[in-house]
């Protein structure tokens, strides 16, 4: 088989993250098309170490839509192993590899996602694992991502420690620490195992074994008719890093995670909104060709030598420490290895006879805004159901972000205003080209909560968004109709915009379908401000592209004209402008366009190189002005997100 092999994350020689991979395929004799056997260190895509501080790159960052094409013909399979990617403490090993560090190379991009789909759509074998959606995969490619394999994540990553305290435990990364003691009430002084819960905004918290949980591991639940299928077990503990997903169906879900929670845990666990049973193995129903793993699965230290003995399965046992819970080798001789096994027989066995005449239709983009889950309350005697709801978008040519905005735009928008120490809120509807006002009561506008997409993957990765202030961890004892969650970071007056009147009706902008973009080439998060306004094109409301550098001006600040005609409020004449609150994105200048066009005070850019044209609602100078605003911003556009330059 002719199989497309992608890794990120090869900062050592060892090529832990695939190695489990080829090890399955060399144990069933699956071979490259001269027969040849996977070479762990050749036959891949992605980083390839070699003497440090030099690598090489090899992916798809610069392949146009007729190579990729052309490449989705030739493979029969894509597996997506690891998209975390290298960071320069790992790879340069100038610092502590348990604090966080700028990134070298990683995170999913389009050209990716152009192939994946290729891939699906001839009905070949696509398998994605975990992490791929996650930082620092950016968000308009977490979302296609995330319609393709058909779930949401939420944002929330966790892991089983065998012993929280610091001192005994030196694999517990520091930026974990410093993050749930800038987050929480009470200091990191725990002791004895637990499970730690990692938001992508910078929240951690912690279940201990001794008051929250009642077993202290999670575990792989496999629904019986698939555990009798792929002669895996049923229940499976499994500690390491997994991300906690909600799938569009639960027809696709193969198995779920569990977390024993008592009924102290419960209440951390409805606070934060988090689910006790989310997805592990995500399969295809529909035609068992696409599957996804919320675990890091394929990171399992295995020999290769082992896989060219014949019949070593049966001797598995002797292999592996059954009382260590930490020991991935069980993991893979007991689960990895045989599900993979079976997935790729299937495969191979029925590829020659599918017909691929018509092209498979790309899946329904839909969004799971809560999965039915029952999660009990503070008190045994009362239980939630938290309701589930999928919204539907039908098949257009116009691309998933513009159909959502027109959809944000056609319902109910709110403005307010202050009023002393009051804001008067009115609620605007547009129906049949009316305008039509209600006024509500005068209630003071509180923050909900503040979110930014930024890094928190595995050990040696932290989120960008440090808090603030403290918050306690402990849920409030209120019932859930009564209890109103306070972000951390979350300021306690937050200005908001001034309501407009509306003299005319609104009509909706017209928006044209963008064409297919280039292959995006991938941008890096980590450059110095200088050079990021160095590579910026600005496109101003008179239609005209400025360089970055005659825009923020050659030392990177705003002069006081250009601060008038690009919209940014400031009391200064001269500012540096750090942080941009971005509420679109698009591949298409004219939707761009339309977009902006809502308010004469936004403004469009673009980074060159990509195919991105980017809508700011504001600039500021530093992150804490920019969380300020962020969380008001979030009530009138959900995706908004902090852009750093």
């Amino acid at each position: 088989m002719r199989i497309f092999i992608l890794d990120k994350t090869v900062s050592r020689t060892s090529y832990d993250e695939h190695m489990s991979l080829m090890w399955v395929l060399n144990y069933n004799r699956f071979t490259k098309e001269n027969l040849s056997r996977y070479r762990a260190s050749q036959d891949y895509f992605g980083f390839f170490p070699t003497n440090r501080p030099q690598f090489k790159v090899k992916d798809l960052t610069l392949y146009s839509d007729e190579q990729l094409d052309s490449i989705s013909q030739y493979y029969d399979m894509f597996y997506y192993t690891d998209a975390y990617g290298v960071y320069s403490n790992e790879w340069y090993l100038k610092g502590d590899i348990n604090e966080r560090s700028s990134l070298i190379y990683g995170g999913a991009n389009f050209s990716e996602v152009t192939l994946m789909e290729k891939i699906f759509q001839q009905r070949k074998l696509l398998i994605g694992e975990f992490n791929l959606v996650a930082s620092p995969t950016p968000y308009d490619v977490r979302k296609a991502l995330e319609d393709l394999f058909q779930f949401r994540y939420t944002g929330w990553t966790l892991r089983y420690y065998p012993e929280l305290d610091t001192a005994k435990n030196q694999d517990i990364p520091k930026w974990m620490v410093r993050l749930h003691d800038q987050t929480q009430e009470n200091r990191w002084n725990y002791k004895g195992p637990g499970i730690a819960y990692v938001s992508e905004w910078g929240t951690v918290f912690i279940l201990t074994k001794e008051k929250d949980l009642i077993s202290e591991i999670p575990v792989i639940n496999t629904k019986k008719k698939y555990a009798e299928y792929y002669k895996i077990p049923e229940f499976l503990r499994y500690p390491f890093w997994q991300d906690v997903v909600i799938p569009y169906s639960e027809s696709n879900v193969i198995a779920n995670y569990k977390v024993h929670t008592n009924e102290r845990g419960d209440s951390f666990l409805q606070y934060y909104k988090i689910p006790k049973i989310y997805p592990a193995v995500i399969g295809d129903s529909a035609e068992n060709l696409r599957f996804y793993f919320a675990g890091d699965f394929s990171d399992n230290p295995i020999g290769y030598i082992s896989s060219y003995f014949k019949g070593i399965y049966w001797l598995r046992k002797l292999f592996y420490n059954n009382q260590d819970f930490n020991d991935r080798r069980k993991f893979f001789w007991e689960y990895y290895q045989p599900l993979l096994q079976k997935i790729f027989y299937d495969y191979y066995l029925r590829k020659e006879r599918i017909d691929r005449t018509n092209p498979r239709p790309l899946p329904k983009r839909t969004s799971t805004v809560q999965r039915s889950i029952e999660i009990p309350d503070f008190s045994r005697e009362n239980k939630i159901l938290i309701s589930s709801q999928i919204i539907d978008y039908q098949e257009s040519s116009i691309p998933y972000g513009v159909r959502k905005m027109q959809a944000l735009l056609s319902q109910k928008t709110s403005a307010t205003s202050a009023t002393g120490s009051a804001f008067n809120t009115y609620e605007i509807e547009y129906e049949d080209s009316r305008t039509t006002e209600k006024s509500a009561s005068k209630t003071p506008v509180d923050s909900t909560t503040t979110y930014s997409t930024k890094e928190t993957k595995k050990d040696q990765q932290v989120p960008s968004t440090e808090k603030e202030s403290k918050t306690s961890a402990s849920p409030s004892p209120l019932p859930q109709s009564e209890q109103t969650k306070q972000s951390p970071s979350a300021p306690t007056n937050v200005a908001t915009p001034s309501s407009k009147s509306t003299d005319s009706p609104r009509t909706l902008p017209t928006l044209t379908s963008p064409k297919e973009h280039a292959a995006e080439q991938q941008e890096k998060p980590y450059i110095s401000q200088k050079a990021f306004i160095d590579r910026l094109v600005v496109l101003t409301r008179n239609g005209a592209f400025i360089r970055g550098r005659d825009y923020f001006g050659q030392n990177g600040t705003i002069p006081s004209t250009s601060a008038t005609t690009s919209g940014i409020s400031t009391d200064k004449k001269s500012v540096s402008a750090s942080w941009m609150v971005i509420i679109g994105s698009f591949t298409s200048e004219e939707n761009a366009r339309a977009f902006a066009a809502i308010n004469p005070s936004y403004e469009i850019i673009k980074l060159p190189g990509t195919p991105y044209f980017r809508v700011v609602y504001k600039s500021y100078n530093s992150l804490r002005e920019a969380k300020a605003d962020v969380a008001s911003i979030k009530s009138e556009f959900p995706d908004a997100w902090l852009l750093r330059i």
